[in-house]
């Protein structure tokens, strides 16, 4: 990666914190959302492995200062978004988060969710689109903070 990504050394260490226990919950993660031996089991193992793998990629890249602005370049578990509604003009702002954590009266959508599955590992200034019973909403990426 070419920029270096600030972040407080909190911060940082929130980021390794999580890659861990992601890799000590992914089996129950696997074995609880995906218990049937198949394609969408492995599509979602293989997904995992590529989040893990691109988080990896970047952890080598930060720098640790006081004065970071806790930016990270992709949205990643744990990640504060802001979206903009392009077709409602609104702006809304998640976490997110596992889906032991999810509560969405405080805005924490796990990221197995439609909107969670959408916006994960996508980049600030980046569209998204969001498919849902109700339909497909627009939203464009404004911020991505790791709280």
């Amino acid at each position: 990666m070419g920029k270096k990504i600030c972040l407080t050394r909190a911060m940082f260490e929130k980021v390794l914190e999580h890659l861990i226990r992601l890799e000590e919950n992914k089996n129950r993660l696997i074995d609880e959302y995906y218990p049937e031996i198949g394609d969408e089991r492995d599509k979602f193992i293989d997904f995992l492995s590529e989040y893990v793998n691109k988080i990896d990629g970047v952890v080598e890249d930060i720098r640790i200062s006081d004065e970071a602005d806790n930016e990270f370049p992709f949205v990643i578990i744990g990640s504060e978004v802001e979206i903009h509604d392009v077709d409602e003009n609104e702006v809304f702002r998640y976490k997110l988060v596992t889906p032991y954590e999810r509560d969405i009266a405080n805005g924490h959508i796990s990221f197995l969710s439609p909107m969670g599955k959408s916006l994960l590992l996508k980049k600030k200034g980046e569209d998204v689109s969001v498919k849902t019973p109700s339909g497909i909403y627009r939203y464009r990426i404004k911020k991505i903070e790791v709280v």
